[in-house]
């Protein structure tokens, strides 16, 4: 198989400000990550469970067996929705 040589200065300034934007765009994901995770943030979590709610993620761990893999498929869905 013929190797496939990249033209791209890594060093360039270009290079290095989209490695920047990057970074940035990667830390946002995971801080967004980390909301979604813990049930939307303290207030929704608190709205949620004043209204004698599960969260979602307590249904889901109500449904499957302990110790059985469960796999997010889009954790993000409805990010910013409501």
């Amino acid at each position: 198989m013929e190797i496939l040589h990249s033209k791209t200065d890594i060093h360039s300034p270009e290079a290095r400000a989209d490695r920047a934007e990057m970074h940035r765009l990667r830390e946002e994901l995971r801080e967004r990550a980390a909301v979604v995770s813990a049930g939307g943030g303290a207030a929704a979590v608190e709205k949620h469970k004043s209204r004698g709610k599960l969260l979602a993620r307590e249904r889901i761990d109500g449904l499957l067996d302990p110790g059985s893999p469960f796999l997010e498929v889009s954790p993000f869905a409805a990010w910013d929705m409501y």
